[in-house]
């Protein structure tokens, strides 16, 4: 008798202990769960911060061609005047034969002079869009590198 219980006692401590460790195993598995979410959820963090780097990229390398090609343009232009030599408006507007001459030749001093203002201002706006675009592109860098420490 004394045999039989101690493998009764053995036995309730045995189904004891597994009770326990079915216990732990399902609190672990619990958070492995909630761990491999976390993990999924910074997975598509990161997947979406290298999409939106991959896009801002992109149109930086757009932003610069046109940048360049502006400048170009400019470059083209003012190297032109020079060639041509250094007349002012005034000297284009002095020349004129005729009253109507004159009003055709104001026309066509406005026309060059918001032509190259236009010119000027195109290639500053793409300027402040190349440095909007790098400051973004490295915000969502950082945000980038946030998320990959967040999961490390």
């Amino acid at each position: 008798m004394k045999k039989q219980n101690e493998l009764k006692g053995k036995i309730n401590d045995a189904k004891n202990q597994k009770t326990s460790t079915m216990a732990q195993k399902q609190a672990l598995d619990t958070e492995i769960s909630g761990l491999q979410s976390k993990i999924d959820k910074l997975a598509s963090q990161i997947s979406d911060s290298n999409a939106k780097i991959a896009n801002k990229q992109a149109e930086l390398t757009k932003a610069q061609e046109e940048s360049a090609k502006q400048y170009s343009a400019y470059c083209d232009r003012a190297k032109m005047l020079i060639e041509r030599g250094s007349v002012t408006y005034l000297e284009i507007l002095l020349k004129a034969e005729s009253f109507s001459d004159l009003l055709s030749r104001i026309n066509i001093v406005k026309q060059i002079a918001r032509y190259d203002s236009n010119r000027l201002d195109q290639l500053k706006k793409i300027e402040e869009q190349i440095a909007s675009l790098l400051i973004s592109s490295r915000a969502a860098a950082s945000a980038f590198s946030c998320a990959a420490r967040a999961a490390s």
